[in-house]
């Protein structure tokens, strides 16, 4: 069994899970396994407060493992006028790299110009944008006209945009990311439960006092009580506001951002590339191994909220349409496209306001406090879930008299303990264990160091042309409480979206060693073989 340097997130351990939920009184019930709800999570228990964290569906099923994948400040809201949100995010992405730097690293984002105005108008840009971030000399944007675009990016339509500006962000896995910093909460002796869905609210004297709940796996119920509650659930957080009957003076306006997936071969760009679509949205364009992936839409989604809602094909034509205008030598059609993903963005409007595009809606969270005492935190962004954890913070202060912990702890996450850059550890693993650069390379920006532990209990591969490790579906199960054969291949390892082909091909063979190690038995197997199965072929039927 792989032991996991941090206290486990075992599925063998479910029972015993459950039972303390049922038992134990918390200081605070966190209801949301995204990022918002994963970072609160790690910074309210490094306070000294004891904490209950609980998932509807797998951790990071929704939104969190579904965007698109950048620590950025958000470069397009200082034409919006949200300089603080700028600032903040911006000086976040340092923070970031500092404790986990294989989920924060470094890279050129190109952002072409088509011409001299508009080249004079980014530089400008840009140069605030590293104001505000506090970039450092050596990492200043670069500016590159036809010559340096030719070498760097051959394939760009330099007819049509023969200038650029180069500037830092940060590329991260978002779903590893969620996972992290839940794993690390448990150093402070967080209780994590993923498939445990809140069906409503206890309350004592008018204020919620705990939640009640049914796991999805078993079907038992159980009441978890706790002192304080919080909402972090992204795209969800109004249900649970009904939930409390809140009636809060604003609202969510849910916003579906889709992406695709192609080889890196069909569109084998270098560095990520921000483009501007005919629209005059932001689309990026970011190489990922053997994979590229393209993205994202932004469009109004009117339904109630999905953990995948339906990428539809006027969606993908979107993308490709205008991602192909920029690459005229790579046309991508649908049939190109090897896998995708769809999200939604929970953002925040007047109740009664009109109504706005959502593009031009503000990436803002705020905090909301019910009559009984329930917290919600709505809104926001990825970059910037540790300012919202703060923010969430405050709010505990000042409803809840809780003696908080002042101490300053470590903030590394699991895995980012390494010094030198992230290249240079998937060299250094790459000749100590002998392995495929390929392989090197994507263990690292997974699980960072922590390659090490997963290559030394097993370094065997499934196939050659799937650089998964058999000893990564035990680590999923052991310290990432991975209870279905989709959380493996979709959230833990992530083979599902840049590795669609190759996984649906050996799936029955993953299948298999997941059982072998749940101790599943054969209807439990086939059924879950067939559910992953379905989700891949889904992910490309484009409705």
């Amino acid at each position: 069994m792989l032991e996991s340097t941090v206290s486990s997130l075992s599925t063998t351990q479910r029972p015993e899970l459950l039972a303390s939920l049922a038992q134990e009184t918390y200081d605070c019930i966190i209801i949301g396994g995204g990022i918002t709800g994963a970072g609160l999570a790690n910074a309210v228990a490094s306070k000294g407060l004891k904490v209950a964290l609980i998932e509807a569906n797998d951790f990071a099923a929704g939104t969190s493992s579904r965007s698109s994948k950048l620590i950025h400040g958000g470069l397009r809201y200082l034409a919006m006028g949200d300089i603080a949100l700028v600032k903040e995010s911006a000086r976040e992405r340092k923070v970031l790299h500092n404790i986990a730097k294989h989920l924060a690293e470094p890279h050129w984002m190109v952002l072409p110009a088509k011409n001299r105005p508009q080249f004079l108008k980014y530089r400008i840009g840009v140069s605030l944008y590293e104001k505000l971030g506090q970039v450092a000399p050596e990492d200043k944007h670069q500016n590159w006209l036809y010559e340096n675009l030719l070498a760097e990016l051959p394939m760009l339509n330099l007819a049509k945009v023969p200038y650029a500006c180069a500037y830092r962000e940060y590329l991260t896995d978002d779903a590893r990311l969620v996972m992290a910093n839940l794993r690390k909460s448990t150093l402070y002796g967080t209780i994590c439960c993923n498939y445990l869905r809140v069906t409503g609210f206890i309350k004592e004297s008018a204020k919620v006092a705990g939640v009640e709940t049914v796991c999805e796996l078993t079907g038992c119920k159980i009441v978890v009580r706790g002192s304080c509650i919080v909402n972090a659930a992204g795209p969800w957080a109004e249900e649970l506001c009904y939930f409390d009957q809140y009636n809060h003076q604003k609202q969510l306006q849910l916003s579906k951002g889709v992406h695709v997936v192609v080889e890196h071969d069909k569109l084998p760009v270098k560095h990520p590339v921000m483009l501007t679509t005919a629209d005059s949205r932001p689309l990026f364009v970011v190489p990922n191994g053997n994979s590229t992936y393209i993205g994202t839409t932004d469009t109004a989604f009117n339904s109630s909220a999905h953990y995948w809602p339906n990428i539809e094909v006027k969606d993908v034509d979107y993308i490709l349409r205008n991602s192909n205008a920029y690459f005229p030598d790579n046309q991508l059609g649908v049939d190109d496209c090897i896998s995708a993903w769809s999200g939604l963005r929970p953002l925040i409007t007047n109740k009664n306001g009109k109504k706005k595009n959502t593009k031009k809606i503000s990436r803002k969270d705020e905090v909301w406090v019910s009559d009984s005492g329930l917290i919600t935190i709505a809104g926001g962004k990825l970059t910037g879930y540790r300012k919202m954890a703060d923010n969430v913070l405050k709010a505990i202060k000042e409803t809840h008299q809780f003696t908080l912990d002042d101490k300053q702890h470590d903030q590394t996450l699991p895995g980012g303990n390494f010094h030198g850059s992230v290249g240079e550890l998937a060299d250094l693993i790459k000749r100590k264990f002998d392995i495929a650069e390929e392989l090197a390379n994507r263990l690292v920006r997974l699980y960072g160091i922590e390659s090490k532990s997963i290559l030394n209990a097993n370094s065997t591969t499934f196939a050659p042309d799937l650089p998964l490790l058999k000893s990564e579906i035990a680590w999923s199960i052991y310290n990432e409480s991975a209870h279905h054969l989709s959380d493996v291949i979709y959230r833990r390892t992530r083979c599902a979206i840049y590795y669609p082909k190759e996984t649906k091909h050996y799936l029955t063979a993953i299948g298999n060693y997941m059982a072998q190690l749940a101790k599943w038995d054969e209807q439990r197997t086939k059924k879950e073989i067939a559910d992953a199965k379905r989700q891949l072929v889904a992910d490309i039927l484009f409705t």
